[in-house]
């Protein structure tokens, strides 16, 4: 049995388009500024939307075609918690910080619900998802996961 989940940011998708087309624009007159453009189109665009998977082993996190992607194994987390996320608390939007250099990362698409995972080791993963309640609530009912 797994759980899936999502969330779709508007902003994101904007700023995708919006960097797309003002790179194609730019073409003629400056190629260099227009491939910038485009590639920064291109990176917002894999934050458009997240998906989250809770399969029977671990938290899995990924973007609109399955890349960038993230896995949490159940045996790395002690305690999930069903939030409300603020973008500029977290850094804004996107994916912010770093787990590995500040021990706080963040995918966030949008504000509203989120998931947050309190690793063992005292590192914190948030992520944006509709019905973050019930994810909590499925991760803390099948693994030994402190729901809080």
């Amino acid at each position: 049995m797994e759980w899936h989940g999502s969330a779709q940011g508007g902003r994101m998708g904007w700023l995708a388009v919006a960097l797309g087309v003002s790179g194609a624009g730019f073409l003629p007159f400056f190629p260099v500024v227009s491939l910038t453009l485009f590639i920064a189109g291109v990176a917002c665009a894999f934050f458009v939307k997240v998906n989250v998977t809770i399969d029977a082993s671990a938290v899995r996190v990924s973007g609109p075609i399955g890349f960038p992607r993230v896995a949490f194994p159940f045996s790395r987390i002690a305690a999930v918690t069903a939030i409300e996320v603020r973008p500029m608390k977290v850094g804004g939007w996107g994916y912010r910080g770093s787990l590995t250099v500040f021990r706080r990362a963040a995918w966030v698409v949008r504000g509203g619900p989120g998931l947050q995972l309190d690793l063992r080791d005292g590192r914190r993963f948030v992520v944006t998802v509709d019905d973050a309640e019930a994810a909590a609530r499925f991760v803390s009912s099948r693994h030994d996961v402190e729901p809080e």
